[in-house]
């Protein structure tokens, strides 16, 4: 008879783990998020249906015109950024109440596109 037995976090982490570095030469740790991941943003849907097939200056000039379509990105870009990225732990709690050993996201700075694209493309995002 086989012997059963438990397996390791490390297994069930590999292939939606993986180390990222971004432009700034941090290296930070993301995974692969799931739908329940933007259950925040499904009453907000419509502003992503807007977006979608938009190159960016289109994308651009939407934001530029609709303040609804830019709260709807930086919202997006919180959460993708908060639960997409496992070390270090991204905080968007007040910045005098995030932990010595975690990141403000305001703290992320010029990365902040790079590790949104990084984190939708291992997730399963296409960006053709």
């Amino acid at each position: 008879m086989e012997q059963l037995q438990p397996t390791s976090a490390s297994e069930f982490k590999k292939g939606y783990r993986k180390l990222h570095k971004l432009p700034s030469g941090r290296v930070v740790e993301i995974r692969k998020l799931t739908p329940d991941d933007f259950a925040e943003l499904y009453g907000q849907m419509t502003s992503l249906t807007e977006l979608q097939n938009k190159n960016t200056e289109e994308i651009a000039r939407l934001v530029a015109e609709s303040p609804e379509i830019y709260a709807f990105g930086l919202k997006a870009a919180e959460i993708i950024v908060t639960k997409g990225v496992v070390k270090p732990r991204i905080s968007n709690r007040p910045l005098d109440e995030t932990d010595e050993n975690e990141v403000h996201i305001s703290d992320v700075g010029e990365d902040m596109e790079d590790l949104v694209k990084a984190i939708l493309i291992f997730s399963g995002v296409s960006f053709d």
